[in-house]
């Protein structure tokens, strides 16, 4: 019995070192770390980077553009228009557009008003309101061209 005993205890030391080995070699290497893709304002000539003043208003916007997209208060048609405008365009191209508009009608739409913001921003993206029954002008009811006998039964039910 004594033989056995170091023949056991050299075998467990060998496979306990060959479980090392096989441990080590079944490590996954760190993977080499990635190389950043610049963003696409630092690719961009000086003179056309966007200013600090562009990107406060393009900031505004977007967070506009976030609460009316949770806002229960939008309709659905208002925000499926500004969801396929934002998927088709750049959201610089949007913030461009609503400037443009802002610039055209001045004294008309506050910048900082965020109703009157989402409601350039969804027109620029296409949106176009249904009129309202209630502003459409009343049609009086028909009136029978022939009056109703005592005997007639009435139309309907």
């Amino acid at each position: 019995m004594i033989l056995r005993r170091p023949v056991i205890a050299a075998a467990a030391l060998a496979l306990a070192g060959m479980s090392g080995v096989a441990l080590a070699q079944a490590k996954p290497k760190p993977a080499a770390p990635a190389a950043r893709a610049p963003t696409p304002a630092t690719n961009l000539p000086p003179s056309l980077q966007p200013t600090k003043e562009q990107i406060e208003e393009a900031a505004f916007q977007m967070r506009v553009l976030v609460a009316g997209m949770n806002s229960d208060k939008v309709e659905a048609p208002v925000k499926d228009a500004l969801f396929e405008c934002l998927y088709q365009n750049s959201f610089s191209k949007i913030s461009d557009g609503i400037g443009k508009v802002i610039a055209g009608n001045p004294g008309k739409i506050n910048k900082r008003d965020p109703e009157q913001v989402l409601g350039v921003m969804a027109g620029i993206c296409g949106y176009r309101p249904k009129p309202d029954a209630a502003a459409a002008p009343a049609t009086p009811a028909p009136t029978p061209t022939t009056p109703a006998k005592p005997g007639d039964k009435p139309l309907g039910r």
